[in-house]
């Protein structure tokens, strides 16, 4: 007799606990005023990419002609994208980057941007800066979309990323089997830049 009340009771439970897991209502409150005081603090660099020069030794990439579109938003020099935490998602601007937000990876809730800050050269500023990770996102640049002459060296490449004080720090990177894409690790949003080395 017990047994019986016992499994229609476990069944009742079960099907509460699948429904509450499978509810889109996981979101954990944007802290709005918290980015608005990071924005405020941290605003994107106002000096071009190409003022500050390149780094001794490497050039700047160029961007081809193709990516000036965005998926998200007519500016092609502007994504941005409410992203929660307990999904992630990805901001793009087509036929240049996209950063890719592992689920569980941001501490809240989000709207995280990308702004190019030069059309000619290949660089982005990620934000709200410094907004830190629980993990690593992914920025995945394509490069098969810059403007690069047929013998390219791509093992040349470097990813830099622009410190507060605004000096550079190389990056790790990996490349996709064809070179089509160079992906980059970060925990942290700045503004990265691709360049090449200079050898001769």
């Amino acid at each position: 007799m017990i047994r019986k009340r016992l499994i229609p009771s476990l069944l009742c439970a079960m099907v509460m606990l699948l429904a509450v897991s499978c509810s889109t209502d996981f979101s954990t409150a944007p802290d709005l005023q918290n980015d608005a005081e990071m924005l405020a603090a941290n605003p994107p660099s106002a000096i071009p990419v190409a003022e500050k020069g390149p780094m001794p030794g490497y050039r700047y990439l160029k961007l081809g002609p193709n990516h000036a579109t965005s998926t998200l938003d007519d500016d092609p020099l502007y994504a941005s994208r409410f992203i929660q935490a307990w999904r992630g998602g990805e901001v793009r601007i087509s036929n240049f980057v996209r950063v890719v937000v592992p689920r569980w990876t941001l501490p809240y809730d989000v709207n995280l941007t990308i702004t190019v800050p030069d059309p000619e050269i290949a660089a982005a500023e990620f934000g709200p800066h410094p907004l830190q990770f629980n993990g690593y996102v992914q920025i995945i640049w394509e490069i098969h979309e810059f403007d690069l002459p047929d013998d390219f060296d791509y093992d040349s490449v470097e990813a830099w990323y622009e410190n507060d004080n605004g000096t550079f720090e190389p990056l790790q990177t990996s490349w996709d089997w064809n070179y089509a894409h160079l992906t980059v690790y970060t925990n942290h949003f700045s503004r990265y830049i691709i360049t090449q080395k200079v050898t001769s």
